[in-house]
């Protein structure tokens, strides 16, 4: 699929670095460059604030951070830094861009920042909405972060999120989204069997997807941990003390699960869901009235996630980050959220080689999986 417009793969985001449109205070490297996507980094300096905010029409983020600043302390690359629960902090990050008329961006927390229930928004001079980037803006840009569970090290040159850069219009309307699904299908059944499109919910703005608690893990429910988390490390660093983070909750017998406010859930979608090369999925909640909290943080999935490298995957669950405000029962089979397609300009180089590739129930962090 080569189209003009949509989403920038790995290759033309190579190109608008070379073109000094994406540039950094360091060196971008190429770990950073996903199929549908590029990692922002964190750059020298952390400030503590005394509230989350937008800033005002016209306003630099650096002029609101004067109003709200509490404390500032420096990020290096040789040391970690930890961010406790509860509070709000703001971080400039490496990256920089200029980008030309008719282009784009969307930010997400990076999946394993979302699986440590860590929320994260995007922001940039002068624009009044978090997680995307107006045409042509020329600046800098910044994420706030808020640890919800776990105090995180980080440290300068970490990623907890990450960028897409869009031209025009991307989004894929339902009756292509239909042919789509017969020629590359979009979600599999438990068995790994492509869904008849018949019994796939399309919808104007995707496929909505529904919960699974019928795997034998069903969820993971975060525990207290005063021990820091480094959110950089590696795969498999943390994987001898799972059970001092996450609890597993087994299949429940009648097939319903209460959520407690205040705790942190990994749950998962019964679809397998599958990105074929020449497009690439953003996860949102399903409908705000429809649950009594927040569903899903991260919410990128690549071309070739749950797809391989031609097709032999045959789908993957998406495990869902979910808090509530009340104590709230959720069943199997419930609709939970949603998942939209768009366009790729040209298919990307590379396919999806992330952590996260589980047949049947929720993922944890992959600090936590085996190496």
């Amino acid at each position: 699929m080569v189209t003009d417009n949509g989403v920038l793969p790995r290759q033309e985001l190579k190109r608008l670095i070379r073109a000094k449109i994406i540039t950094s205070s360091g060196r971008i490297d190429d770990s950073q460059l996903q199929p549908s996507s590029l990692d922002l980094t964190l750059g020298d300096e952390v400030f503590r604030l005394r509230a989350g905010f937008l800033p005002r029409e016209g306003e630099s983020i650096g002029e609101a951070v004067a109003e709200l600043e509490k404390y500032k302390f420096p990020l290096k690359d040789d040391e970690t830094n930890v961010l406790e629960p509860g509070a709000t902090y703001l971080i400039r990050l490496r990256e920089r861009l200029k980008l030309p008329k008719g282009f784009v961006g969307k930010a997400n927390p990076k999946s394993t920042t979302g699986r440590w229930d860590v929320f994260t928004r995007l922001l940039v001079d002068g624009h009044r909405s978090f997680d995307t980037i107006p045409e042509a803006y020329e600046g800098p840009i910044w994420i706030e972060v808020h640890p919800l569970t776990y105090n995180i090290k980080i440290r300068k040159g970490v990623a907890l999120n990450q960028l897409r850069i869009v031209h025009g219009e991307s989004r894929i309307p339902q009756g292509d989204l239909r042919i789509l699904h017969e020629e590359n299908p979009l979600v599999f059944d438990t068995d790994g069997k492509p869904m008849p499109s018949s019994k796939v919910r399309f919808d104007d703005d995707g496929i909505l997807l529904t919960l699974d608690l019928d795997a034998t893990i069903a969820a993971y429910e975060a525990l207290i941990n005063t021990e820091n988390v480094d959110i950089g490390a590696p795969r498999g660093s943390l994987r001898k003390s799972r059970e001092d983070f996450f609890r597993a909750i087994r299949k429940p017998k009648k097939g319903l699960l209460f959520l407690n406010p205040g705790s942190f859930y990994l749950l998962a979608t019964r679809e397998r869901v599958s990105i074929p090369p020449g497009v690439c999925g953003t996860m949102v909640a399903y409908d705000p009235a429809s649950a009594e909290g927040r569903v899903h943080y991260a919410g990128f999935f690549d071309p070739g996630f749950g797809y391989g490298k031609k097709g032999e995957v045959r789908g993957t669950p998406a495990t869902l980050e979910v808090r509530v405000l009340t104590p709230f029962r959720v069943v199997d089979g419930q609709p939970l959220c949603r998942m939209t397609f768009e366009k790729m300009r040209s298919n990307p180089d590379i396919l999806y080689r992330g952590n996260y590739r589980r047949r049947r129930g929720p993922e944890l962090p992959k600090q936590l999986l085996v190496a």
